[in-house]
């Protein structure tokens, strides 16, 4: 019986397999271990799943149907149902039947509800859960079971769904779904508004409060102990006010009550309760309910959407759909389409999809006549609809989509859809439909003189089939006229259509040359490349057509307006399909469409005065070199920087060039004394000096005359106030400073010269300083020599005192943690501790904790031992660093602390009592860290167990063996401190798992940070046969 208990438990596990997998069990069992022939006790799970339909938690629903699925094999269900419907008689072959009825009233009842209020529906009477249980219970249905009173329920329910579908409609159907509320400028309907979250939220509260009467734990306290060291205050405070009254001899129950009659007294008996809400109608107010509202109006919109659009799908089905007759179906298949082209909201019109597809699916398969013709008649309405055709033939069509009912925005929302979910099932091996469709669009997203939101529907519905992998070899024959579609779009006047015609031909590069590899934007594998002669040999056609886009965009012919800027987008698409490209092996051998014809074209896009323009340019150039020719080239883009006379967009070009080609053949020289002249001395522009400087920073070493060359001009830039002034004012002032930084820098770390570190670590420039004290810290932790540091510890203590950019100061707090600790006295440590009090960023106070940590640790024990209040302060900034609601960065750096301190939690002999404290505190910390959300920080738990041990566990053996290493060592202390450290973990997980809802900040999907890891029935039979021992 138990163990039946416990797998009807599971019914409302979280994992969607738990529920089905206790269901196939609970099915096999006897039904009287459940009490399932017993008529009262299935009344009570009817009871039960009938309160579940109608929560509005959206995984209460799912439950519910798991329930039902269990009572439909009730031997008592039958009478149970026949009560609650009032029936004089039952027939235990139609349990079923009557189990839809039953929630097909409950579900009438929920849709007048939100015929008259979907705000209070939504909070109140959400009609997806009813409509997920029907649903499962069609799912058990058998196709011998059905009879014409399936047909006439069936019929009522359709009809039923149409309904929910017009209540819900306004919503998910809304220009922004995401916030609609139908009152939003009603004041009566804020009040109302605010009134109906106050009730939702407050029937969520939970009111259950331990019970610890028979549960008294009796400690003998053997030494002074302050509570609040193990114990959070709250639950200290709760401690003492129980021994207090136990003392006096009051009855917590007693309290309790005096506390409820407290409650109860009130000058207005009469009233009913809801009018004691106070209706906060302040700006805050009002904003707090719009938020918790919308999101709970949208959650039952699109979710009863979503439930509705499945169930017609399954209706549909090969199994069920003799309960419905042609016109029904036909019905049906016109409603979904309405449903696709209308809804905004993606996830139910994702849902819907679902639907429509497994609907075509069954259509295409049909023996009706009128059913096996019907999906091309429903492409062929679509595309009529989009093209805005007034015949005759497309107004007698049943649905009532047109031009005006289509969203252009949200990529076309659900239209897509449609044409996907027809085109995907079509079992013609021919594919007629899929071509026919194909063309049409084409040629539609081609035709220039169409309304343009036409050509944006047909360019997002030929994106999403490209996207499409069933239909991989079906599109390939396309992919050259999608191309030209999507690159011809970028020349649109509209945004709307530019904006189509790039998520297209995203696309297509992903169709063409697979999914991106790399997760740097800057870098392109191989693997998504393809030779010239490969691409141009699957899509011929596409050679003529690039080289005269090219030829368009860079040609000099057209008038120009002076002081005009004339900009060509198709430039982006040709550039960046052209980096993908690489010259074969064999690209000059009986080869018709050479890649070498692109390179003098695309050398001229170097000149073009847009920037993103000019860096493409440089990296489709080098991709469409010959690798033996790279050198050569870049000698000659060196020779032309040198000896012609360059306006500044083609001299910058240029420069990016080279920084492509240096990538790839690092010996080409870029440093010499005439480039540093025109490029860095001469040139007026800080852009172009900026990209010379991040070039040379390609370069491995320096001669000396032109490592002595740079450096003075650099210093006479950066270290010149009148200079500094005139460069942070311009717009590339900044970024030059900062290459000349980290150029100096490199220079400095080459040659030793701590001097001018020290001065870039000063600069008054924010990106010098960040920039070089990051290569610093790199170079340092590569060098690994902590007693040939550049600079010493109090250089870095005095550039400490002096910042205060919070990224600088975590950097320079991680350099002085990888000095030697030798250097370091008490007062440092002293001083780094208080940084944490004052600073708010998570990598300054994780890098303090871990420095003055290692400080304190490397000391002589008579340092530090006139110093307790340092420990006691480190180990309360651990301890309030290891808590649950901690970023990971923090809860990281206390894990990390312990990992690189074990000894902070070993026992030394002849410790005063401050030590004791801080000792308690330390494994307090510990504790708190061993169930923590995330595996990285357990699993340095384990490793720092293997410190103080020599022993490697994990899990709750690790959690074990941790508190019996806490009772051993702290027990030696502290006795009685060890108890209440262990034991304060359990009572205050079992009271933080008792919190009553914050109505003040819940919300329908955030529910806040929470240690989903922890469990209380765990920690419990871990720790506390620990305490037990003593």
């Amino acid at each position: 019986v138990d163990a039946a208990e416990s797998l009807y438990l599971q019914l409302a596990d979280s994992y969607e397999n738990n529920k089905a997998k206790a269901l196939t069990v609970l099915k096999c069992l006897p039904p009287h271990l459940l009490g399932l022939n017993n008529p009262n006790r299935v009344k009570e799970i009817l009871h039960e799943a009938t309160q579940l339909i109608r929560s509005n938690k959206p995984s209460s629903c799912g439950t519910a149907g798991y329930l039902f699925k269990l009572l439909l094999t009730a031997p008592a269900s039958p009478w149970a149902l026949a009560d609650q419907l009032g029936l004089k008689t039952t027939d235990p072959t139609k349990v079923k039947f009557h189990a839809v009825v039953y929630i097909r009233d409950l579900l009438m009842r929920q849709l007048k509800v939100g015929q008259a209020d979907l705000l209070h529906a939504a909070a109140f009477e959400p009609m997806y859960g009813a409509l997920h249980v029907i649903r499962s219970i069609y799912g058990e249905l058998e196709p011998g079971e059905i009879d014409a009173g399936w047909v006439e329920l069936t019929k009522d329910l359709v009809d039923v769904g149409y309904d929910v579908w017009k209540v819900v409609s306004p919503v998910v159907a809304s220009d922004s779904p995401e916030g609609h509320l139908p009152m939003d400028t009603d004041s009566e309907g804020v009040k109302k508004l605010q009134k109906v979250v106050d009730q939702s939220l407050a029937a969520k509260k939970v009111t259950s409060q331990m019970n610890m009467k028979d549960s008294v734990i009796k400690c003998k306290i053997l030494d002074p102990f302050n509570a609040s060291e193990a114990f959070p205050d709250e639950i200290a405070e709760d401690i003492l006010d129980d021994l207090v009254s136990e003392c006096m001899g009051k009855n917590s129950e007693e309290k309790s009550v005096n506390e409820d009659l407290n409650k109860e007294e009130s000058p207005d008996e009469g009233i009913e309760t809801e009018e004691y809400f106070e209706h906060d109608l302040s700006e805050n107010g009002i904003v707090k309910a719009k938020e918790v509202s919308s999101q709970m109006l949208l959650l039952c919109a699109w979710r009863s959407v979503k439930e509705l659009s499945l169930l017609l799908g399954d209706l549909c089905n090969a199994k069920l759909n003799s309960l419905l007759s042609t016109d029904q179906i036909l019905n049906i298949a016109s409603f979904l389409m309405d449903l696709l082209a209308q809804t905004k909201h993606r996830g139910a019109f994702e849902q819907a999809y679902l639907a429509f597809t497994q609907l075509c699916s069954c259509l295409w398969t049909s023996s009706r006549a009128a059913l096996h013709s019907h999906p091309s008649q429903l492409l062929m309405q679509l595309l009529d609809s989009i093209t805005a055709s007034k015949s005759g033939a497309a107004a007698k069509k049943r649905s009532s989509a047109s031009a005006s009912g289509l969203c252009a925005t949200r990529r076309s929302a659900g239209v897509p859809f449609i044409v996907q979910a027809i085109v995907s099932t079509d079992p013609d091996p021919n594919n007629a439909v899929f071509k026919s469709a194909m063309d049409q669009l084409i040629n539609l997203a081609m035709n220039k003189t169409c309304d343009e939101e036409m050509r944006v529907h047909a360019m997002n519905i030929l994106r999403a089939l490209f996207r499409d992998t069933r239909l991989g070899d079906c599109v390939a024959g396309y992919v050259e006229r999608g191309v030209q579609v999507s690159i011809t779009g970028f020349k649109a006047r509209s945004w709307a259509e530019r904006n189509a015609a790039t998520l297209l031909f995203s696309a297509l590069i992903t169709r063409i040359f697979g999914v991106k590899r790399e997760k740097d934007s800057d870098e392109l594998s191989a693997k998504n490349c393809l030779t010239s002669r490969v691409f141009f040999h699957r899509y011929p056609s596409l050679h003529g057509f690039l080289l005269k886009c090219l030829e368009e965009c860079v040609s000099t012919d057209r008038e120009v307006t002076a002081g005009t800027l004339e900009l060509f987008p198709m430039l982006y698409p040709l550039l960046l399909l052209l980096s993908r490209l690489f010259p074969a092996p064999s690209e000059s051998l009986d080869n018709p469409h050479k890649l070498s014809v692109f390179l003098p074209l695309v050398e001229q896009c170097a000149k073009s005065p847009v920037l993103a323009i000019r860096k493409l340019t440089a990296k489709a150039l080098v991709a469409l070199l010959d690798s033996h020719k790279t050198e050569e080239f870049g000698d000659k883009l060196v020779t032309q920087i040198q000896s012609e006379k360059l306006n500044s967009n083609h001299l910058h070009g240029i420069l990016l060039q080279l920084h492509q080609l240096k990538k790839c053949q690092p010996i080409l020289k870029i440093a010499n004394s005439v480039l540093i002249q025109k490029l860095l001395m001469d040139t007026r522009c800080e852009l172009i000096s900026a990209q010379y400087l991040d070039l040379l920073l390609l370069e491995e070493t320096f001669e000396k005359e032109v490592s002595d060359e740079l450096e003075s001009c650099l210093t006479s830039k950066l270290f010149d106030s009148e200079q500094c002034h005139i460069l942070a004012s311009s717009i590339w002032g900044p970024l030059f400073m900062q290459k000349c930084g980290e150029l100096l820098t490199k220079l400095a770390l080459a040659s030793s010269d701590s001097g001018i570190l020290l001065k870039l670590f000063i600069h008054p420039e924010l990106e010098v300083r960040l920039q070089c004290l990051q290569m610093y810290l790199a170079h340092s932790l590569e060098s690994g020599n902590k007693e040939e540091e550049l600079i010493s510890k109090d250089d870095a203590f005095n550039i400490i005192l002096c910042e205060q950019d919070e990224r600088c100061l975590a950097i320079l707090l991680k350099i002085c943690l990888n000095m030697d600790k030798q250097a370091f006295k008490l007062p440092d440590a002293s001083y780094i501790l208080s940084l944490i009090q004052v600073k708010q960023s998570d990598d300054v106070v994780s890098s303090a904790l871990l420095l003055s940590t290692s400080i304190l640790s490397s000391l002589e024990p008579s340092e530090t031992a006139s110093n307790v209040s340092l420990y006691q302060e480190l180990s309360e900034t651990l301890k309030k660093f290891s808590s649950t609601e901690q970023t990971f960065e923090l809860r990281h750096a206390v894990a990390k602390t312990f990992l690189d301190n074990p000894q902070l939690l070993r026992y030394t002999s002849g410790v005063d009592s401050g030590f004791k404290s801080a000792l308690v505190v330390f494994w307090s910390s510990f504790l708190d860290l061993l169930y923590d959300d995330e595996d990285e920080i357990r699993e340095i738990c384990s490793r720092i167990y293997q410190k103080l041990s020599g022993k490697l566990a994990c899990g709750d053996r690790l959690a074990r063996y941790v508190a019996q290493q806490c009772a051993t060592d702290v027990g030696i202390v502290w006795p009685a401190a060890a108890v209440f450290t262990i034991l304060g973990h359990v009572i205050t997980l079992a009271f933080d798992s008792q919190q009553d809802i914050d109505t003040e900040n819940d919300k329908a999907f955030d529910k806040g940070e929470m240690n989903t890891y922890r469990e209380l029935e765990t920690t419990c039979q871990v720790f506390l046969p620990v305490v037990h021992t003593f």
